[in-house]
């Protein structure tokens, strides 16, 4: 069984290295994991329990060697699942003792999904991306504790947000742009995505709007789609003047025309010309307008 296991495990490696796209390597990844698995029914024997704990670790250690390679989306399962491993591999303080060979080894599970977490978070990047995108994220603070509640988890996203709009400059602006551009090619329906996306662009909009004002030409079509929270961030602001002008000129090159229409809808300053406009304009080139009406 042994055997049998450990060549099953180096086929699925060679398959995950070998996958065309994050579709298929999910589907390997999920068969991977199952290899951390002790039996549903009854108690493992020791002699599996020993090979379970140490084909978890092969996995943890596999899927380390090959991060620095994996898109963030599958980071953040894959750190959510080690997770959830860790709390049900740990033993509490008063556990009675187990036979040493099962000791290391459960020992050694725990090292390398510590080796994995310690390299996915010490990606920078990456610490962002969870950060502003997504809902499957994990939090330092989960790992040293219990689960973050929605307003735990809340709290502790617009702490890291501030920090990271503080960090922004003209320096390394173009730097930026490219983390934003990346987290905004996101592909998701779900509405629990982007909400901390959104503030970040906003609070950028509103404390450093000479760089958001930069930012308006080479927003590319991914980015353009936030376009509603960076207008609201810009309102507050003196460069307001020069990004109506900004929006007068998409307007009239029909341009962006359903970010526009989202803004004014939930904006203070509705500019009822520039609605009816850009409707018209939408309605004519055969744009989708949401939530406009």
């Amino acid at each position: 069984l042994t055997r049998i296991r450990a060549a099953s495990l180096d086929l699925l490696e060679q398959l995950f290295r070998t996958a065309p796209d994050d579709v298929e390597r999910r589907k390997v990844k999920q068969a991977l994991l199952d290899a951390t698995r002790f039996p549903q029914r009854g108690g493992a024997e020791s002699a599996l329990r020993l090979t379970v704990l140490e084909n978890s670790a092969h996995v943890a250690r596999f899927f380390t060697s090959v991060a620095n390679t994996l898109s963030h989306e599958l980071l953040q399962t894959l750190e959510q699942s080690f997770l959830w491993l860790y709390r049900h591999t740990r033993r509490p303080a008063d556990a009675p003792a187990e036979d040493a060979p099962i000791a290391i080894a459960r020992r050694a599970f725990i090292d390398a999904i510590f080796a994995f977490r310690n390299g996915i978070n010490a990606n920078r990047e990456f610490v962002v991306y969870k950060t502003l995108v997504g809902f499957e994220s994990v939090f330092l603070p989960e790992w040293e504790g219990d689960s973050m509640d929605l307003a735990a988890e809340e709290a502790y996203r617009n702490e890291r947000i501030s920090e990271f709009v503080a960090d922004v400059n003209a320096t390394n602006a173009d730097d930026w742009l490219k983390i934003l551009q990346r987290c905004a090619s996101t592909r998701s329906n779900d509405l629990a995505t982007f909400p901390p996306f959104d503030r970040f662009l906003e609070e950028l909009a509103r404390t450093k709007p000479e760089i958001v004002e930069l930012y308006f030409a080479q927003l590319g079509d991914d980015l353009a789609n936030f376009l509603p929270a960076m207008l609201h961030g810009m309102e507050s602001t003196a460069r307001w003047r020069s990004t109506k002008a900004q929006i007068d000129q998409w307007v009239s090159q029909r341009r962006y025309l359903s970010q526009i229409l989202r803004h004014q809808r939930f904006t203070d300053k509705v500019n009822v010309g520039l609605v009816k406009q850009a409707l018209a304009l939408a309605v004519a080139e055969g744009q989708i307008v949401e939530g406009s009406a």
